[in-house]
């Protein structure tokens, strides 16, 4: 006979299977919303976040705008010394300007902002009225 634990297992296997699979979880690191804010909690580098609260968000092309995107502008203009508008809209020169920072970075330069992107780039500290980039 079989040990109860087991018959259990088997029971609960049988019904993930009958109602078409098992479910997943997203990663832990995946992005789950445009950044439309930022963080200024998240230490001096006041990142972009959705709703002033989660780092995991994304932004790409023609999809964005806002305060968000104006961080990662300035970040793109002081630590990678990209020549683009703090216009606040993720548009053509901005997403040249990220791929540009993605392969400095040695990561895929696909002109979107994600969990990776974030993770890898530089961001600017502000110090009164002068923002530099930490090296």
């Amino acid at each position: 006979m079989r040990s109860p634990k087991r018959m259990v297992a088997t029971l609960l296997a049988f019904a993930m299977l009958s109602v078409g699979g098992v479910a997943t979880a997203a990663p832990a690191n995946a992005a789950v919303a445009y950044c439309n804010s930022i963080n200024i909690n998240d230490s001096a580098f006041a990142r972009p976040a959705y709703n002033s609260v989660s780092l995991n968000c994304y932004m790409h092309q023609y999809k964005q705008s806002g305060s968000g995107v104006r961080r990662l502008q300035e970040a793109l203009t002081f630590c990678y010394r990209q020549d683009i508008a703090w216009d606040g809209v993720f548009g053509p020169a901005t997403a040249a300007a990220l791929a540009n920072a993605q392969r400095a970075e040695g990561i895929p330069a696909d002109g979107k902002y994600g969990p990776q992107t974030r993770d890898s780039m530089r961001w600017n500290l502000f110090n009164g009225n002068v923002s530099y980039c930490p090296s």
